[in-house]
This record gives structure tokens, sequence and C-alpha cells, in this order.
């Protein structure tokens, strides 16, 4: 019945009904409950953020550990930021936002939507393909004669007995590791390529499998995926101080070219208003994600360390994963 159930479950379009995946309607079910739930009082709240980062976690780390494709995590995302964008923009006129901060906040929230879609975009031209002969190349290949074939063994022969030399093979040891053999592909890729058992594919320069994007970022997409990450936190930070400095009683901290800081000093009145609660619970989350996010940078930096700086920015490598490890040793 259930099966019966997943199979009717489909969207009207233009061409063909869309089958609506499970994956897809879970998060965008049980997000709005829970923040609807946490957003009665204090103690919810933090029961319900709290029960939101265990299960998440612990299911994060489940499928990771099991290499499992799923496109739950991803729809979470979107729908966390879908629901977060309402939630702010209908509570605009109710915190008084200047049009001016309200304005930055989009800005910086569409840059950070358009380098995950571009993260998200070229994760396709990641995937090592191997190169395959042409008719042109075959055509050019001709029978070797007798002459030929001694001339070659010969060559050969030497070329054994002068790699048998202590220093040619430590040379040569070396240099085994610019070309992989993909034991499940069961194929030759480029050098520091890494096969995500979760894509089902071979990754050129690897950095890791993003579940949050349902994608692997690796040489053409690890550019976007970092400046995506930075302005996400950045955006995430100036809606929890915009949010929070409105809802709660701000204090006067500084001034920065005559435009004054303020920070939040007392929220225990938040909850006195269901519309200012929903706000504040949504803040939360932010921070939450923040934090995340912001771990997973400096992870992300760390690993950029051990190579070259400018990986970072994309067309460089470093392998990162434990199995390339085990390969180039």
């Amino acid at each position: 019945m259930l099966l019966t159930f997943q199979d009717r479950l489909r969207l009207p379009w233009r061409g063909g009904a869309k089958r609506i995946s499970m994956e897809a309607i879970i998060p965008g079910a049980v997000y709005p409950l829970v923040l609807g739930l946490a957003a009665l009082n204090e103690v919810t709240s933090y029961i319900m953020l709290g029960s939101i980062i265990v299960f998440l976690g612990y299911a994060h780390q489940y499928i990771k550990r099991n290499n499992v494709k799923t496109r739950f995590f991803y729809m979470w995302l979107w729908w966390s930021v879908v629901y977060m964008v309402a939630g702010l923009q209908f509570a605009v006129p109710l915190l008084e936002l200047l049009p001016e901060e309200n304005c930055i906040l989009v800005l910086m929230g569409c840059a950070s939507v358009y380098f995950m879609w571009q993260t998200k975009k070229h994760a396709a031209a990641c995937h090592d393909i191997p190169s395959r002969s042409t008719d042109d190349d075959l055509a050019d290949i001709t029978e070797a004669t007798a002459a030929e074939e001694e001339e070659e063994a010969a060559a050969h022969t030497a070329l054994l007995i002068d790699n048998d030399s202590p220093i040619r093979s430590q040379k040569n040891r070396a240099n085994s590791h610019q070309t992989n053999m993909c034991h499940v592909c069961r194929k030759y890729v480029s050098a520091r390529t890494i096969h995500c058992h979760v894509c089902n594919a071979c990754i050129m320069m690897q950095s890791h499998h993003s579940y949050w994007l349902d994608c692997c970022v690796g040489q053409y997409n690890l550019r976007y995926y970092n400046a995506g990450m930075v302005f996400s936190i950045c955006t995430l930070f100036f809606g929890v101080y915009l949010t929070l400095t409105a809802i709660c009683h701000p204090q006067l901290i500084g001034r920065i070219w005559n435009i004054p800081l303020m920070m939040p000093d007392d929220c225990s009145e938040v909850f006195d208003e269901y519309t200012l609660g929903t706000s504040y619970v949504l803040s939360l989350y932010a921070i939450i994600m923040i934090v995340y996010q912001l771990i997973s940078l400096i992870l992300q930096v760390i690993k950029c360390t051990r190579g070259p700086m400018f990986f970072i920015f994309g067309d460089m490598s470093q392998p990162f994963s434990k199995f390339y490890k085990k390969l180039s040793t």
C-alpha cells in the first residue's frame, strides 16, 4: 500500500506528471512542525532544536559510513532556506528592519544560492571519463614488420635492465602514483582521482562528497563551494544580527563609520508573542547552521594547507582521502 501511495503521489507537469519522492516531502513537513513546537516557549525550543541536532548528526554519520545515496539532506537544506527566508520576510515590517538592511541581506542570500547552484552544476564536470579511440586513430595503426618487432624487443629488454638499478627503481616508485587504476570502474583514471561510492563515479581531485548539496566537490566546483560557504556564513550571521537586535532589547557597544553597532541584551520576552518566538527560533537554528558551516570551512582550509595554497580556488589539487594515501604509498 505504501508503494502504491508513493507511486500515485505525483506533481502535474508539462509533458507528464513528475513523481514526488518521500525524501522531498518529509523535510518539508517535519521542519515547520518542529519550528511551530519550538516557538511555544523557551523549554520546547531547546528540546526541539537539540533533537534536530542529534537526529541530523546521527543520520548524516550513518549514511556517510554506509555510503548511502539519498537526497534527504539536500531537500532539508532547501526547505530550511525557504522557511527561513519566508519567516524573515513576513516579519520584516514587524521587526522594523531598514530597507537598506533588508536589501543587503537579500543580495547576500542570492549570492550564496548562486554559488551553491554553480557547485552542483559543475559537479558533473568533475567526473573522470576515460578517453576512447576514434576511427581516425585506428586508421593510423599499421602491422609491424619482423625487423621492427625484434628492434622493439631489444629496446624493451634494455629498458628492463636499466630499471633494475636502485636509483631508477626509486624514481619509478615515486612516479607510480601519477596514474591510478580504479578497481571499481575497472579503468585507468587520471592522477589524484578518487572513486566516490555514492555517486558511483571517479571524481577528479575530489575533496569530499557533500550530502547537503547531493554532489561531489572536486576540481571544477571547489572554488564555487568555498565561495558559497563564505557567503552563506556571512548571510546567516547578518540575518541573525538583524533579527536578534530587533526582537530583543539591544545594547549599543560602539560605532563603526558612524553606524551604531548593537548587540542583543535581554531576550526573555520573545516568547510572549508567537511571531517573535518564531523569529527567535529561526535565529537559533541559523546559529546552529553557522557553527556547522564554520567548522566545515575550517576543516576545508586545513585540508588545503596540506598542498598548494591556491588549491582553495580550484585548479590545483592535493589528495585528501585516506584511500588516496593508501594508493600513493
